[in-house]
């Protein structure tokens, strides 16, 4: 009679537990993570601001930098200009102890922009609004290859940020994954 309470006890002990694979552990170490993002694009003729809600899916922080630069260059709106051109990438993202966002940009960032003063101060503000808004933070510190920001118009110097900016925005009826 003991030995079949024990079995039963043991046969409800396995399916209250489950069984798992070494698969299944390692599936819930990395979970994938799908959130929503607004993609901001500057419109240099009307100088508003268009975003588009799209879902971001990433396994990890270095799949989210990839996956974010991958959206930007895939969906360039109508009537609005790229953020990010064909060679562009980000190099590092960190949001530092005091709340600041920090993107580090390969050179092509900058050397391939093309823009006037007007529109790359209007790059600058789309992915300040981009990555603002995801990590949740008003203050993005952009740098290339390390160095901060600096080009022929705009000039960041230590302790200078950009900052997260939504008037003169208009959302785009598009959802994109």
């Amino acid at each position: 009679m003991t030995k079949k309470i024990m079995a039963l006890l043991m046969v409800m002990l396995i399916a209250l537990t489950g069984c798992t694979t070494p698969q299944d552990d390692q599936a819930q170490d990395t979970p994938e993570v799908k959130q929503n993002i607004n993609l901001y694009y500057p419109n240099i003729d009307d100088g508003k601001y268009y975003f588009i809600a799209a879902t971001l899916e990433a396994e990890s922080e270095a799949e989210v930098k990839d996956n974010i630069t991958e959206l930007y260059k895939a969906n360039v709106l109508k009537g609005t200009g790229p953020v990010f051109s064909e060679n562009t990438q980000i190099k590092e993202i960190n949001l530092d102890d005091e709340g600041i966002l920090h993107i580090d940009f390969n050179d092509a960032f900058r050397y391939e922009m093309n823009a006037g003063s007007q529109y790359e101060a209007m790059i600058l503000q789309s992915i300040t609004n981009t990555f603002g808004q995801y990590y949740e933070t008003d203050r993005v510190i952009v740098t290339v290859e390390g160095v901060l920001y600096e080009s022929g118009h705009i000039l960041l110097e230590e302790g200078d940020f950009f900052e997260t900016d939504y008037s003169n925005i208009a959302e785009v009826q598009q959802n994109i994954c």
